[in-house]
């Protein structure tokens, strides 16, 4: 990876006028995300996520109007397929 898309709109500026902050902070950035270890687990496993997400479905639904001023806009096939999909993650 190149610091490319990071660096070539400065090379126009003025010396005097270039920031690098942005390039330096990039670079942080990128190295961070590929050197620093993931996060311990908290129990959160996939199965009580998945577990967690249905069951706030599950209330969504029951409160229909709150739930379409909220943004759920799924049909009833796909939410029971995604129902189903939950469920089988949940295991």
């Amino acid at each position: 990876m190149t610091h490319i898309g990071a660096i070539h709109p400065t090379c126009g500026e003025e010396p005097s006028e270039r920031d690098l902050t942005t390039s330096a902070r990039l670079r942080d950035t990128v190295i961070a995300s590929i050197t620093t270890d993931p996060p311990a687990s908290s129990g959160s496993d996939l199965a009580s996520r998945a577990l967690a997400l249905d069951a706030a479905l599950e209330t969504a639904l029951t409160t229909k109007p709150a739930a379409a001023d909220a943004g759920l806009t799924l049909r009833d096939t796909e939410t029971a397929l995604f129902r189903e999909w939950l469920q089988q993650l949940a295991g």
